[in-house]
């Protein structure tokens, strides 16, 4: 995977948290309020990767950490965001 190719990969992310959460979501644990700052937290990704800055963080490399701090413990959402870090793991993302 490459950096646009991560960059699509998030920004295919955002679109599912943007249109709300699913009885499933809910019973996974997202909030209203985890998923407003989810979707601030990966906003953020997606401009520093397009502005060519590194992805090269902790936070970014723990997502499915974080997201266990916000009560998210299972489901697709919290897998697709282990997917990103997965890749940021394994160098895609860094300095450009």
């Amino acid at each position: 995977m490459n950096r646009n190719e991560l960059v699509m990969l998030i920004l295919k992310y955002l679109d599912r948290l943007r249109k709300g959460m699913t009885q499933q979501d809910v019973f996974d644990g997202w909030t209203e309020q985890s998923r407003a700052a989810m979707i601030r937290f990966f906003e953020t990704m997606v401009d520093e990767a397009q502005r060519g800055q590194s992805l090269d963080k902790l936070e970014y490399k723990t997502i499915p950490r974080g997201m266990d701090h916000w009560g998210i413990y299972q489901g697709d959402l919290l897998e697709n965001a282990a997917e990103i870090s997965a890749a940021i793991i394994d160098g895609v993302g860094g300095d450009s």
